[in-house]
């Protein structure tokens, strides 16, 4: 867990589709338990988790060649799942 998230390494094919998946299994659960539990901003909250999704967009996008910096799309959901789903079919350069 510690490595896929905080670690420095590039990822795999594997390890990128077991973290996306993985972080949006956390998002949604925190934004459901605050949502009931709390009166907090949860927009600020899921503009922040998404910040998460550009690291391991930027880790993975490393990986295949690309510039890391086309991970910022990850912040937004549309163009979070959209950048998965090109990067599922991208082959290594």
């Amino acid at each position: 867990f510690w490595q896929i998230y905080f670690g420095k390494d590039h990822f795999s094919k594997a390890e990128f589709i077991k973290a996306w998946i993985g972080w949006w299994v956390i998002a949604i659960v925190l934004l459901g338990v605050l949502s009931i539990c709390t009166s907090l901003n949860l927009r600020g909250i899921g503009i922040a988790l998404g910040f998460g999704f550009c690291q391991i967009h930027a880790r993975y996008l490393t990986f295949v060649g690309w510039n890391k910096f086309i991970g910022v799309l990850g912040v937004f959901p549309v163009t979070n799942i959209i950048l998965f789903i090109v990067l599922l079919f991208t082959k290594k350069k």
